[in-house]
């Protein structure tokens, strides 16, 4: 192995390590996992929130422009049953059938 190799996880030379050399890289492989959680819990949360804003926008875009839509609406287009009947009150304040 050449001595520019930067690897971290050289398994190549079985030199003989004591207790305290163990615990050092146990706890470098600890924090390695724990860099990968939460990196990949950053991620999660960043991806979420990214497609949240995207939504939260179409949706209000949307609303935005059902609120500026007008409709115009006939009691003569409605089909009514025979007994209902529609109240109506006219310019006068007068209600008609």
């Amino acid at each position: 192995m050449k001595k520019t190799d930067i690897n971290r996880f050289n398994t190549t030379n079985h030199i003989a390590v004591t207790g305290h050399e163990r615990a050092v890289c146990a706890g470098g492989a600890v924090k390695t996992v724990l860099r990968m959680l939460g990196r990949t819990l950053w991620t999660v949360f960043l991806v979420l929130a990214i497609g949240g804003t995207i939504t939260l926008i179409s949706v209000l875009h949307f609303l935005g422009q059902l609120r500026d839509q007008t409709t115009t609406v006939k009691l003569e287009s409605y089909a009514l049953d025979y007994s209902s009947m529609v109240y109506v009150k006219d310019e006068n304040g007068n209600v008609t059938e």
